[in-house]
């Protein structure tokens, strides 16, 4: 854009070819060299990024905005609970199929991008996180941020290969979120630096507006990949949990009763490394004993 002379020139094919000649080349491999060079060194604050879409945001940040968004996802939340219940007075029995099916959608959506209430977060991308790892696992008794990073490293291979799929697909929206939203911000800000010639080549406002557009759809995409990553967490969770008893040298559990409580005292046994609290688990469950 500041190589087009915008907004002072218009937004013509031969405006854009003759930007794109006087950076080629030289021009070119300096912009890509610098690209990369802020790529890699960005790299290690990947999670805090993640951190930052997902609304933990640190002290400094206004407090008014982090209630706003708190307040904006707890409407999406009730519009979400209004649809659960069907309307009483519908005669047709297709309404009330569609009515059904639509109170289904909303449950589904409710159980995986939000967690309860006093539990919000400011962003979509945060309440998905935060729906999967306070649903999780409840069923066994566990807590799945606890029981993760263990059951992670157990899991075969196919397995850890296809959540580090989903992983690295959430890193990469998040990514090129926060770089498109950059981009439509400095797009702006150069726009605005001569209004009087924004209004008189007023096109290049769409490509301001495409920008936050592929924005928006690479945070949406982000939100889409923690639901998946929260749905085949759950899976794994049901289908490979009882490796961390076997890794912890427990005996098997008979029950599903007996299950819970030893993911109870485990979780307990991880949060607090120092406690001398011991495993309780019946050796009577079950002929033999832990491996050596």
């Amino acid at each position: 854009m500041i190589a087009s002379g915008a907004p002072a020139n218009g937004l013509t094919w031969s405006v854009v070819q003759s930007a794109a000649k006087s950076i080629w080349g030289p021009g070119a491999i300096v912009i890509s060299a610098a690209s990369i060079a802020i790529a890699v060194s960005l790299q290690p604050l990947q999670f805090r990024l993640v951190q930052l879409m997902e609304g933990y945001w640190p002290s400094w940040f206004p407090a008014f905005l982090a209630q706003f968004g708190v307040w904006v996802e707890n409407r999406r939340r009730e519009r979400l609970l209004d649809r659960l219940t069907s309307p009483t007075d519908l005669k047709s029995g297709t309404a009330t199929i569609v009515a059904d099916e639509r109170a289904q959608t909303a449950e589904s959506q409710l159980r995986q991008r939000f967690p309860s209430k006093d539990r919000l977060l400011p962003t979509a991308l945060g309440n998905a996180l935060r729906a999967s790892e306070d649903s999780v696992g409840q069923r066994y008794g566990l807590q799945s941020v606890v029981i993760w990073p263990r059951l992670f490293h157990l899991l075969p291979e196919r397995v850890r290969s296809g959540m580090d799929d989903e992983v690295t697909q959430l890193d990469v929206s998040v990514r090129l979120a926060f770089t498109w939203t950059l981009a439509g911000v400095t797009g702006s800000i150069v726009l605005l630096d001569d209004v009087s010639a924004l209004v008189k080549n007023p096109l290049w406002i769409i490509v301001v507006l495409a920008i936050f557009i592929l924005a928006r759809l690479s945070y949406q995409s982000a939100v889409e990949s923690a639901i998946a990553q929260g749905v085949d967490l759950e899976v794994a969770i049901d289908l490979y949990r009882a490796r961390v008893i076997d890794a912890m040298r427990l005996y098997p559990t008979e029950s599903l009763e007996a299950e819970r409580q030893v993911f109870r005292e485990l979780c307990d046994l991880f949060q607090d490394p120092a406690s001398t609290h011991e495993l309780l688990f019946d050796p009577n469950a079950r002929a033999g004993g832990p491996s050596d």
